[in-house]
């Protein structure tokens, strides 16, 4: 793994609390807080279309917006 970005929305009650993972683990960046979806805030799909998201994928060559149709 190159590298490790951890986002998760400010409303997701799954996501493991910002700036937990960078203590246990180390390299991990954070995505500043974001909202992808105020009813239910953990769809993987939101997630990828999400902009802030979709443009860190695709400093590594994915395509976020493609991969969530």
């Amino acid at each position: 793994m190159a590298r490790w970005v951890n986002v998760a929305d400010v409303g997701d009650f799954v996501a493991i609390p910002r700036g937990r993972l960078a203590q246990v683990f180390t390299g991990v960046e954070h995505l500043s807080d974001i909202t992808i979806a105020p009813l239910w805030p953990h769809n993987v799909l939101d997630y990828l279309r999400h902009p802030v998201v979709a443009d860190t994928l695709a400093q590594d060559g994915v395509d976020g917006r493609k991969a969530a149709q």
